[in-house]
């Protein structure tokens, strides 16, 4: 980027301080932005948990929770209504507070707990931890005052190439989506889509995808005749009654052509992407699950979860739901 710049590590309190001040150009990494910053596209991404020795509700007022003055994790859990009653300038100090049973649990990113735990000592091997959310976090740069638009710019371009797309689920984790879906699955209308595929669908060419997918781009999705309005109404209605953890769900015949959605996807033809093409080499049963995407007009972590379609032992298309991963994971069993 060609640019001098210089970086020092502070407190919390003090780097949002001299932020807002104007003393210095920018803070990293925060998650929301400050009260005179303005936030860069995100550069990563952190597994947020709860560390804690006794199995308790942490949204109740009355837990002796800790945090560290003015980090992410403090700043959110104000953001939730609970309310910390011991602050600290550092997570060492967390670390050993539970582990002295002075408070009953914090949060922290598992990166930095791990790290800290070891630095400490602390045999944590009777502690307990539950999944929070993934946070996106940001570059937050001072508004007075303001650095250069181009350098800006730059931070922002480059910042952009280290894609959330990258972001894997652990196979803990895939698992316990899997687990919490299928729940979900089974309230889908998959009479009716099995009712669909097994239909014998007419086999298309290239012209005729061509055709399709130039009046998939033009038309509205109520309008095109070769999709299935009866079902696609009924996979809006699935999308209403679980919008909390499910975005979107299409169903693909064994070409990869949609068939039903409850919204018009970005392409009508899916038939070279991943989730059709590795879905349909998957036993009954198996999911294939993508990495992590991050949406930020809705602030939300998405993953692509589809799998294929049997009927009396035969393939017959696939199905795809997003998911928001962070809200299905957080669930409480």
């Amino acid at each position: 980027m060609k640019q001098d710049w210089q970086l020092n590590i502070t407190p919390w309190a003090r780097g949002l301080h001299n932020l807002k001040a104007g003393t210095i150009t920018g803070v990293f990494p925060v998650y929301e932005a400050p009260d005179a910053g303005r936030l860069s596209v995100p550069l990563m991404v952190e597994r947020w948990f709860w560390y804690y020795t006794h199995q308790q509700n942490y949204y109740e007022k009355s837990i002796n929770i800790g945090a560290v003055r003015d980090s992410n994790e403090h700043h959110w859990l104000n953001s939730q209504g609970i309310k910390p009653r011991i602050l600290v300038t550092e997570e060492a100090q967390l670390i050993r507070l539970l582990q002295q049973g002075r408070i009953g649990g914090f949060v922290s990113n598992e990166l930095s707990a791990a790290y800290w735990m070891n630095s400490e000592k602390v045999d944590s091997s009777h502690w307990q931890q539950r999944f929070v959310r993934f946070t996106p976090l940001y570059l937050a740069l001072a508004e007075t005052p303001a650095p250069e638009q181009r350098w800006v710019d730059e931070v922002n371009f480059w910042a952009s190439q280290c894609s959330l797309g990258t972001t894997l689920l652990t196979e803990t984790e895939k698992t316990t989506l899997a687990h919490k879906l299928r729940d979900h699955i089974q309230h889908l209308p998959l009479p009716d889509i099995h009712a669909l595929l097994a239909q014998k669908q007419p086999q298309l060419n290239a012209q005729q995808l061509s055709q399709r997918e130039a009046i998939w781009q033009r038309e509205a999705l109520a309008n095109i005749d070769f999709i299935d309005q009866a079902l696609s109404r009924k996979l809006q209605s699935f999308v209403a009654a679980n919008q909390d953890v499910i975005s979107e769900v299409f169903v693909m015949g064994d070409q990869g052509e949609t068939l039903a959605c409850n919204q018009k996807l970005t392409d009508y033809w899916q038939g070279d992407e991943d989730k059709f093409l590795k879905s349909q080499s998957l036993a009954e049963g198996e999911f294939f699950i993508e990495t992590i995407a991050y949406d930020a007009s809705s602030q939300a972590f998405v993953v692509h979860v589809s799998w294929p379609i049997y009927i009396q032992g035969l393939k017959h298309g696939s199905i795809t739901l997003g998911v928001r991963v962070e809200k299905l994971l957080a669930k409480r069993d």
